[in-house]
């Protein structure tokens, strides 16, 4: 029974004693006592009877109150279970952000990491580029270098072959003269192993000094020796042998051809010894 209830019922005995003693005195005032007891007796019968239904009503209310309440702390359950499978939920969303603010930081920190890595991979790129253009410039020049080296190796063979050619004609053309002069001395009784004059000499102004390079078949020599050291056709050389066993003058030769580098000579007159490969010419000998 509720607090209602139990006011209300204790409201309604006070009521009825209040009309029972209102009843009581009015019949000691006017009414025979017989009379008065039954009528107050109806009277708290009624009173009983309303008392009752007052509390049959308090139960019903009591009942039904309860059964709200139940519902009530029924749904206030739920609402609670409910509250905290949000909770639970929450929870989990909770760690399921913290996982990934930890997870975005890693990652943060690799993508810094490789960034990083990228920077410096570009500049080594950007270094080996810069050292791949310089290799390359230097491999184009050394190429130009080398098509020059080239250029000017296949013109050097092209003038040595000239001057090959040519010195063999020279050489030809000087052993057709050895030959011509030959039989005009011979002719003319001139003998070859007569003496060559101190005056019939024409050395080169200059002091020269050259290696007798090879022979051929009809006596003339080759040496190292041309124009460009200031040897001219005509010029007088002395022949001489100079090794660690032997120094020894042979004798003088005359300059028949000349080119810028070499020389093809005669020999005039007797000589000391055949004159063989490695001998030295000079323009003058022993301050001759």
């Amino acid at each position: 029974m509720t607090k209602v209830g139990k006011i209300f019922a204790v409201l309604v005995l006070l009521m009825s004693l209040a009309v029972a003693f209102e009843i009581l005195i009015w019949y000691k005032t006017s009414t025979p006592w017989a009379i008065a007891y039954k009528n107050a007796r109806g009277l708290i019968e009624d009173a009983q009877k309303s008392s009752a239904a007052a509390y049959k009503d308090a139960d019903t209310a009591r009942a039904q109150a309860k059964a709200e309440l139940d519902k009530a702390a029924a749904s206030l359950k739920k609402l609670q279970d409910e509250v905290d499978a949000l909770r639970a939920q929450l929870g989990d969303k909770d760690k399921q952000l913290a996982d990934e603010k930890n997870k975005n930081t890693r990652l943060d920190a690799q993508v810094n990491g490789m960034q990083t890595e990228i920077a410096q991979r570009t500049k080594d790129v950007e270094q080996l580029r810069v050292a791949l253009e310089k290799e390359q410039k230097d491999n184009l020049d050394l190429i130009k270098q080398k098509n020059e080296f080239l250029n000017a190796k296949t013109l050097a063979e092209i003038q040595r072959d000239g001057f090959k050619d040519k010195n063999f004609q020279l050489v030809k053309q000087i052993e057709e003269l050895a030959k011509e002069n030959a039989k005009l001395s011979l002719s003319r009784g001139a003998t070859t192993t007569t003496a060559m004059k101190v005056s019939d000499k024409n050395p080169p102004a200059e002091k020269l000094d050259a290696q007798v390079r090879g022979m051929t078949d009809t006596g003339l020599i080759r040496i190292s020796m041309g124009s460009d050291q200031g040897l001219a056709r005509g010029h007088t050389l002395e022949a001489y042998r100079l090794n660690q066993t032997t120094q020894k003058y042979l004798g003088t030769v005359r300059v028949m051809t000349v080119t810028p580098t070499e020389a093809v000579c005669q020999p005039v007159g007797k000589l000391a010894a055949p004159i063989q490969v490695g001998d030295r010419v000079a323009s003058r000998i022993l301050g001759g």
